[in-house]
């Protein structure tokens, strides 16, 4: 599966954690639930990490909830960055919409 490891924070300041990983799950870090990711669905792609939450040793824990080994070949890896990431689908959505209610209000009005 997959290792614990530790990783100082300097500046104690706030940061948007990341990783790459293959389904959904949880991240906690030192106790903290940051929240629930979900790699291919999204929008969410980053989590907010509170700077209060760190400590000079830190330890996350991901709990994933579809698959078993899914770090069998694979270490996994967590970066803070400056800004969130999202994934967003509303392109798609949208023209489905826009579809639907261009199909509905055309059908009404010659019924």
């Amino acid at each position: 599966m997959w290792s614990l490891k530790t990783a100082a924070v300097e500046d104690g300041g706030p940061a948007v954690y990341v990783g790459t990983f293959k389904s959904d799950g949880f991240v906690i870090v030192n106790n903290f639930n940051l929240g629930r990711y979900w790699t291919s669905m999204g929008p969410q792609m980053t989590l907010f990490a509170p700077g209060a939450i760190f400590r000079k040793k830190n330890m996350a824990v991901l709990i994933e909830l579809v698959g078993q080994n899914t770090f069998k070949t694979e270490t996994p890896v967590i970066s803070f960055l400056e800004k969130p990431i999202y994934k967003t689908r509303s392109h798609k959505h949208r023209s489905k919409h826009t579809q639907l209610n261009h199909h509905f209000r055309h059908h009404h009005k010659h019924n």
